[in-house]
């Protein structure tokens, strides 16, 4: 095909479909909903992703953190050194690590996509619609990106690579742009009396107060309240077990879950006034002390790990952006959050994941003051397999483990990287249902699975992991992924044909946007044999299936054996295990690899199972990896010794 469009976002669609029709084009898309769009009306179309190996995408994204590194310690050096009266330990650029690195991904993975393709299929035109850069401007502070440098709605990656005149010019097709045309973009107004009068109410009803007195009440209001002083500072389902055992044992509890909003102390309600203004955008002269900042090179790891100049000039110029705006913004947190650690001197704070930019700026201020970060965990891929993410969590003093094999696991990964972690085995109490939670019962936890060859109608459960393919070892966080929607159709269309079973599909609620699958189902008429899980948590959905049957062992990898369930996990081949983890996990539960002739593999172990009874046996992995004991004194004795 000698003409191809490139459609990345839904308010192209129609326009897309237009042209389609009116020339003898083909379209590359990269999202799933967008493929199915196109597909179901029968106009030529390709997946972008399959441009791009496993192999390559891995590749890319291990030197892609070896460069994140090298940028912020740089930038970060030579902006302590253009402005003297910066506070001590304040890091803007090293605060901002995770978003770097997606950011870095995000551009290096689209830029091998579109370069594999033009290589592959020589087209003599691609036609694009433009993908705008970013303004970094702040105007509701409480809305802010938890990982900044994401890609906003409107903007593209692809769009600005395609965009490069070095790029353009290294490729014999003819790149031009599409018009316009009609989007759904809405215009922004002026705040009016409405908004400010909300504004001004919600300032009033501080939501770090609500929240906490919503969850816990108000503690006691005597004297006898024991000297600690703890402050809470991310939500996580996993830190609320420890902020109620806090309480409980009245301990002075302050809560900062809202940032942008003064902490409050949980015993008395109050609010921990830090009398700073509303951050601004701009200081004087900041705009031009960043690009001197940039101006002295752009600093890479080594030659090995040296970006494509497309790539580098992009993140380079979105990055500068980023820092003329927001660093400022990040100065107040830093300054507010000393402002806290000299007024209220707490014993420790805790949290977690703490991997954000504003957790990481609390934790600068912290260790400037020799106050111990806790990070919680979050997730059950911790310990099982690596993850970019993880690293950042061992920059903290404390981590709080759900097992002892998690806590051996990052003391040696930390130790491994230059730093000294200690670990806190505290184990789990309680399963996560949404909003509310459900308490575990060590006593129901048996860490076996005893499945009957005499049941009437077996009912099978899929769970998924978010669409978003960012729990890939070199993530693809800013996009859907068209790969994974495949094998999710494939998987449903596996499972009808397997037998007369009840099927359950169970959505991950990270699915971000644009997963088609019931649709897809309905056209494939498989849609009277499954049925779909959106908003049900998962350990209340589970309760009535046989077998569960996943392809990321994260959270309900743990609820899963802690509810004595069998499990099928499918090995896609995206996640790098620990390999010891991996024959432990092989030893206890069934795994199948899909790289083979896995729709068999998959028929035959369900077959076998639901005709003469299937038996598990997981101890050991409920042992290492989510231990149902939940000991947070173990935490209390660690920060006072």
């Amino acid at each position: 095909m000698d003409d191809w469009i490139l459609l990345d976002s839904p308010r192209h669609l129609d326009a897309a479909v237009s042209l389609l029709r009116e020339t003898t084009a083909g379209a590359l898309v990269t999202s799933p909903a967008l493929y199915y769009e196109l597909d179901r009306r029968s106009l030529p179309v390709e997946g972008i992703d399959s441009y791009l190996t496993e192999t390559e995408l891995n590749e890319r994204a291990t030197r892609n953190w070896a460069n994140v590194e090298s940028v912020h310690r740089t930038l970060d050096d030579r902006l302590g050194a253009a402005i003297s009266d910066l506070p001590d330990g304040f890091r803007p650029f090293e605060s901002v690590e995770i978003g770097l690195g997606l950011c870095l991904n995000s551009l290096s993975f689209a830029y091998r996509e579109l370069s594999n393709f033009l290589d592959a299929e020589q087209p003599d035109t691609l036609r694009y619609w433009s993908g705008s850069p970013k303004t970094f401007t702040v105007e509701d502070i409480g809305s802010l990106s938890a990982a900044p440098l994401h890609w906003a709605a409107g903007e593209s990656p692809y769009g600005q690579i395609l965009e490069s005149e070095v790029f353009r010019e290294s490729r014999a097709a003819d790149i031009t742009t599409c018009a316009e045309g009609r989007t759904d973009e809405r215009q922004s107004t002026p705040p009016g009396l409405k908004h400010r009068v909300k504004e001004s109410i919600k300032h009033i009803a501080n939501p770090n107060r609500t929240y906490g007195l919503r969850k816990c009440g108000l503690g006691s209001l005597s004297l006898r309240g024991s000297p600690e002083q703890i402050l809470f500072f991310e939500e996580n389902p996993y830190v609320w077990p420890l902020v109620e055992d806090a309480h409980e044992r009245d301990i002075e509890t302050d809560l900062w879950f809202r940032w942008w909003r003064d902490p409050v102390s949980l015993r008395t309600g109050r609010i921990v006034s830090l009398d700073t203004e509303v951050p601004s955008t701009t200081f004087d002269g900041w705009t031009s002390i960043i690009t001197d900042l940039f101006n002295a090179g752009w600093p890479e790891a080594t030659t090995d790990s040296k970006l494509d100049p497309t790539v580098s000039a992009i993140a380079r110029d979105r990055l500068e952006r980023y820092a003329s705006e927001r660093i400022p913004l990040s100065y107040d947190i830093y300054q507010s959050s000393r402002e806290y650690l000299r007024r209220r001197s707490p014993s420790a704070i805790i949290g977690g994941p703490n991997v954000h930019y504003r957790g990481r700026l609390l934790a600068q201020a912290a260790a400037n003051v020799g106050v111990p970060m806790v990070s919680v965990q979050h997730g059950g891929g911790y310990g099982l397999f690596e993850h970019p993410h993880y690293s950042v969590e061992y920059k903290n003093d404390i981590f709080c483990s759900f097992g002892d094999g998690v806590s051996e696991r990052f003391r040696e990964e930390a130790a491994g990287v230059g730093e000294s972690l200690t670990t806190v085995t505290v184990g789990l109490d309680r399963l996560r249902a949404g909003a509310e939670h459900i308490p575990l019962d060590p006593a129901s936890v048996t860490g076996e699975a005893h499945v009957g060859s005499d049941l009437d109608r077996p009912t099978i459960m899929y769970v998924s992991a978010g669409l978003h393919g960012h729990n890939r070892t070199g993530p693809h966080f800013w996009k859907d992924d068209i790969t994974y929607h495949e094998h999710q159709f494939e998987l449903a269309r596996t499972l009808v044909a397997a037998g007369d079973y009840d099927i359950v599909f169970k959505l991950s609620p990270k699915r971000g946007s644009g997963n088609p699958i019931e649709d897809r189902l309905a056209d494939a008429s498989l849609d009277d044999r499954i049925d779909i899980v959106r908003d049900t948590p998962f350990s209340r959905a589970v309760e009535r299936a046989d077998v569960v049957v996943m392809d990321r062992p994260t959270t309900v990898f743990l609820e899963s054996m802690l509810l004595n369930k069998y499990i099928v996990c499918l090995d896609l081949g995206w996640f790098r295990w620990f390999e010891d983890t991996r024959r432990l996990v092989e030893d206890s539960v069934t795994v199948i690899e899909t790289d083979g002739a896995w729709q068999q593999a998959l028929t035959a172990e369900l077959r076998d199972v639901f005709e003469t009874g299937g038996e598990q046996s997981y101890v050991s992995l409920i042992n290492e990896y989510c231990r149902p004991e939940y000991t947070p004194n173990a935490l209390w004795q660690t920060l006072a010794d």
